[in-house]
C-alpha cells in the first residue's frame, strides 16, 4: 500500500519547525550555562485500564449483543456479562481475556479475546464482506470523553475510500458497524482504525454461512505494525491462511513456524 503524500509533507514540516526552533535558540545561548532547579516526577502511570469486547454481535442488528464473559488476573472469579473495562492501581498491570460464543444459528461458534488498553492508530486484516461473510468492527472506549473514530479500508489493489469513514463513540460506551456497508465485496479487507481524543480498543468479529450452513464465528484483536509478530495457536491439521497488510508500501516477508522440534521456515512460503 502506498504511504499517503500527507504524512511525508508533515514529516517534512516538522523538521522544518525543529530547526528553525534549535537554529534560533543557538543565538540565545550564553557562554557561561545556568543551573535550574527542577521538581522530579515519576512518569509511570498510576492506573491501567483495558477494555473488553462486549461479546457477539448480530451482523443484521448491532445493538443485539450475546453477552461474553471476562476473566482477569484482578479478579477469582469469572465476570458475566463482560464489562466494559478491566483497571489495575499502580504497578499492577492487568491481563484480562472475553470468552464469547454461541452454541447454535448462524453465530455458532467460540472465541477468546484478549482485552487491550485504548489505542489512537490500529490495524484489523481479518474477515471478508463477500456473500455470506460478515465482518463487524467491534469499538470500546473506555475513556471519560468520546472518541471520533476514523476508518480506512484497503484490499489487494490498496486503498478502498477517498476519505476515511467516520464513527463517534461515547465515553464509557461501545459501537458495532458492519463493514460491508462502506466495503463490500472484498474477500481480504483490512481497516486502519485511527482514533481522537483518549483513543478506542478495537476487534473485528468474522463470520461465514455457506448456504444455510455455519461456518463458524470469531473474534480477532486489533495490533499495530511491526517488523515481527507472532501468531499463536495455529493447528497443523486445520487449514490456516495468513493474511499480510502494509502500511507503508512493498514490503519483503519471511514466514517460518515454531513447534516442537524448532523453529523451520514455511514451506513453500
Amino acid at each position: 500500500m502506498t504511504k499517503r503524500p500527507t504524512n511525508s509533507l508533515t514529516t517534512l514540516m516538522g523538521a522544518g519547525i525543529a530547526a528553525a526552533v534549535v537554529a534560533s535558540a543557538s543565538m540565545w545561548v550564553s557562554s557561561a550555562p545556568a543551573t535550574v532547579e527542577g521538581t522530579a516526577q515519576s512518569a509511570h502511570p498510576s492506573q491501567v485500564q483495558l477494555a473488553c469486547p462486549s461479546g457477539i454481535v448480530d451482523p443484521f442488528e448491532t445493538t443485539n449483543v450475546a453477552a461474553g464473559t471476562t476473566w482477569s488476573s484482578l479478579a477469582t472469579a469469572p465476570v458475566s456479562p463482560a464489562p466494559a473495562s478491566v483497571t489495575g492501581q499502580g504497578g499492577v498491570i492487568p491481563t484480562a481475556l472475553t470468552l464469547a460464543g454461541q452454541g447454535g444459528g448462524e453465530l455458532a461458534g467460540l472465541s477468546a479475546a484478549g482485552c487491550a488498553a485504548a489505542r489512537t492508530s490500529q490495524w484489523i486484516a481479518t474477515g471478508a464482506t463477500t456473500a455470506g461473510a460478515d465482518m463487524v468492527l467491534i469499538l470500546s472506549n473506555p475513556g471519560p470523553t468520546a472518541s471520533v473514530v476514523s476508518i480506512d479500508g484497503y484490499g489487494a489493489s490498496g486503498p478502498l475510500n477517498a476519505a476515511p469513514r467516520q464513527v463517534t463513540v461515547p465515553a464509557r460506551s461501545s459501537a458495532s458497524v458492519l463493514l460491508a456497508g462502506w466495503f463490500p465485496d472484498e474477500s481480504a479487507l483490512a481497516v486502519h482504525v485511527r482514533a481522537d481524543g483518549g483513543g478506542v480498543a478495537a476487534w473485528a468479529q468474522a463470520s461465514l454461512m455457506n448456504g444455510e450452513i455455519p461456518q463458524g464465528t470469531t473474534l480477532a484483536s486489533a495490533v499495530v505494525p511491526a517488523t515481527t509478530q507472532t501468531i499463536l495457536g495455529v493447528d497443523p491439521k486445520g487449514t490456516s491462511l495468513l493474511r499480510l497488510a502494509s502500511p507503508s508500501g512493498e514490503a519483503h516477508v519471511s514466514v517460518s513456524v515454531a513447534d516442537s522440534t524448532g523453529v523451520h521456515p514455511l514451506a513453500g512460503g
